[in-house]
């Protein structure tokens, strides 16, 4: 958890809680097999939807897309899930969305800085916080939206 937690340091909870519902966002759509994503996609995706929402939150509308394909279907899916998160607040939504965003690329790029972890370090650190914060709630899958109320304690995701 240390490759994750320290990505909280400084946010506000709502944007504490988008950063770690963005964590388990990429553990869904991270692909499998040939086509999975390794932690270099998940920076890339997570930096070009920051820049994207970026410029959304300065009234620009201009998508930046990832250069690798994992990446893509990264970014792509997370942004379908974003743009319904700030259907009622737009402009708002596009600040906190890039900060974590750029909060994700950061900490994924600094985790390799030194070449001394695995190529997904921090995918599996996110598909065990994922599942921490998913756990008991009922009728859930991965492909499924949070269930309403959790069973038992939890962290609030938007």
């Amino acid at each position: 958890m240390d490759l994750l937690l320290p990505g909280l340091a400084g946010l506000s909870e709502p944007r504490q809680q988008l950063y770690l519902f963005t964590v388990t966002l990429i553990d869904r759509f991270k692909g499998d097999g040939l086509d999975a994503a390794v932690d270099a996609d998940v920076a890339e995706a997570a930096g070009a939807l920051a820049a994207t929402f970026e410029t959304a939150s300065s009234g620009l509308i201009y998508e930046r897309r990832p250069g690798t394909v994992p990446a893509q279907r990264l970014a792509s899916e997370i942004k379908t899930v974003f743009d319904e998160l700030g259907r009622t607040r737009p402009a708002a939504f596009a600040v906190d969305a890039a900060t974590v965003l750029r909060r994700l690329e950061e900490r994924v790029t600094g985790i390799h800085r030194t070449g001394a972890l695995p190529p997904r370090a921090f995918l599996e650190v996110a598909a065990r916080m994922a599942r921490r914060l998913t756990a008991g709630r009922p009728g859930e899958a991965a492909n499924e939206a949070p269930a309403a109320e959790p069973a038992g304690p939890s962290i609030i995701l938007p």
